[in-house]
């Protein structure tokens, strides 16, 4: 019986943090470098916006892949301190690569990104 309490104190606590993280990357982020790119994160909806694309997700999400366009694809990791991402599109320099891309963090545009 003990070790069910135990394992059930775990599991809320799980939640709770889990709850806890989703609320801490609330607000607008905006990518660095350029600010090209928009994260808004409401109570329970995700936003990211770049040029002519958007896409919405949960915002209890902590990894994304999706693609905005015929060969672009675009990745979005949270962590504990903000959002990273990598966009990936096809070449436009000469050579033999099959994509390039581009690598990004986010910081967060409102001074109470709570």
């Amino acid at each position: 019986m003990r070790k069910l309490i135990i394992l059930a104190l775990f599991a809320l606590g799980s939640l709770a943090h889990s709850a806890a993280q989703a609320g801490s990357h609330e607000g607008a982020w905006v990518s660095r470098p350029r600010s090209a790119l928009t994260i808004i994160i409401g109570k329970g909806e995700g936003l990211i916006a770049g040029p002519g694309w958007e896409h919405s997700f949960d915002a209890h999400a902590q990894a994304l892949d999706f693609e905005v366009g015929p060969g672009q694809r675009f990745v979005l990791r949270r962590n504990a301190s903000g959002w990273a991402g990598e966009y990936y599109h096809p070449p436009i320099l000469p050579g033999t690569h099959t994509s390039e891309s581009h690598k990004m963090a986010f910081i967060c545009r409102d001074r109470d990104c709570s």
